[in-house]
């Protein structure tokens, strides 16, 4: 009974000095641990404690890069953002958490929808930037810009995504037998949705990274194993391209993949450059969220060596050694885990990574990042807010 009762208290013990540490961290980084800006939330970053970084390098983590975005990234505007889409330098349409839509040009900004979501959870354009599909408490609305109204999906679609080149839109929706792919057009009202397929698409979301191929990634984490599926709408075929750890993508117009997966060890993890056949192309030196940190885009010829080079422009944690022992992708999505990224970006042909921009030093966790001319758009994860950079 004593050696229980003395276990008993060194357990006791190591937890209160545990949430001293914890105590002690939240403190250093501010009363709420939250930023006021675009910086690091107190105790955010595993592993260095606040403000303590490895400084940047030229090379980056592939070799061969550059640095440049001297300046600090700018603020745009005071909003939260969801999602944004440019319409040209400076030049938006976003949506905020609270669902309201606006345009800014100029410096000006225009409301373009007043409705109101609980729990928008993600806000995406069209190719042309001109419909939105929003996302909030297990419902999905599309948002027409010239109208300035809205048209849902079917009750209980989830995981939509809209189409490279139209306004179609493909979502998967649970009936009795399993998950049904469908694709709603919504060019034109009163449309009625095209069923593609019918399998086990459970807690999934679609990326459709160019015409004739829909990419289907069932949601993961380090616990188990989850799938990823590719469907050609030619031959109406579904293949199964991935199954692994803790599961993380982005696809290029390109129809590679930028693929996730866990070690074994669940902790850190790998990125590769993946075929859309699931043919792994080359393991990459870096380690980032593809669906988070990642744009798929066609860096311009004065950035490149050729015209129209497929790619992503990514956000890269300078803090990789924490990455590399956290357990992902559920840290970060759990946000227990911040980063503070590098730009790249990351050749869809060969895995070639070019770093642009060494903005780590400023804390920014960079997601959806976009590209306009001579200047990256990123909203950070620590304020929702937008922000610029010079290249």
């Amino acid at each position: 009974m004593k050696k229980i009762l003395i276990a008993i208290l060194i357990i006791v013990l190591a937890a209160a000095a545990i949430y001293a540490g914890y105590l002690l961290r939240k403190r250093i980084g501010g009363e709420t641990g939250e930023p006021s800006g675009g910086g690091l939330p107190g105790g955010g970053l595993s592993g260095g404690g606040a403000g303590s970084f490895p400084t940047s390098t030229a090379s980056g983590p592939g070799g061969g890069g550059v640095a440049g975005g001297v300046e600090a990234p700018k603020l745009q505007f005071a909003d939260e953002v969801a999602g944004f889409y440019l319409r040209g330098e400076d030049d938006f349409v976003y949506a905020r958490p609270d669902g309201k839509i606006f345009s800014w040009q100029a410096g000006t900004a225009t409301e373009l929808s007043t409705s109101t979501f609980a729990g928008l959870t993600r806000a995406d354009f069209s190719y042309d930037g001109k419909k939105v599909l929003a996302a909030y408490e297990n419902r999905i609305a599309v948002f027409d810009l010239n109208t300035r109204g809205w048209r849902a999906l079917p009750d209980g679609a989830f995981g939509a995504a809209w189409s490279p080149t139209s306004y179609e839109a493909a979502y998967l929706l649970t009936k009795t037998w399993g998950e049904s792919l469908a694709v709603l057009d919504f060019s034109k009202n009163n449309t009625s949705p095209r069923e593609l397929a019918v399998s086990s698409f459970k807690d999934s979301v679609i990326e459709w990274p160019s015409p004739g191929i829909i990419m289907i990634r069932e949601r993961s984490s380090v616990a188990y194993r989850a799938t990823l599926w590719r469907f050609d709408l030619k031959s109406k075929t579904l293949l199964l391209v991935r199954e692994v750890l803790g599961l993380d993508s982005s696809w290029s117009y390109a129809s590679n993949g930028l693929v996730f997966e866990s070690n074994v060890s669940r902790r850190g993890g790998t990125v590769s450059l993946v075929s859309a056949n699931g043919r792994k192309i080359k393991d990459l030196e870096l380690i980032t969220l593809p669906s988070a940190k990642c744009a798929s885009i066609f860096w311009p010829a004065e950035h490149a060596s050729s015209t129209n080079n497929p790619g992503w422009l990514c956000g890269i944690p300078l803090n990789g050694e924490d990455f590399a022992i956290a357990a992902l992708p559920d840290a970060y999505f759990m946000k227990s885990l911040y980063a503070a990224d590098d730009l790249y970006f990351v050749n869809a042909t060969d895995g070639e990574i070019t770093l642009l921009a060494s903005v780590s030093s400023n804390w920014f966790d960079v997601t959806k990042p976009a590209l306009w001319g001579n200047k990256i758009y990123f909203v950070s994860r620590f304020d929702n807010k937008l922000y610029s950079l010079e290249l």
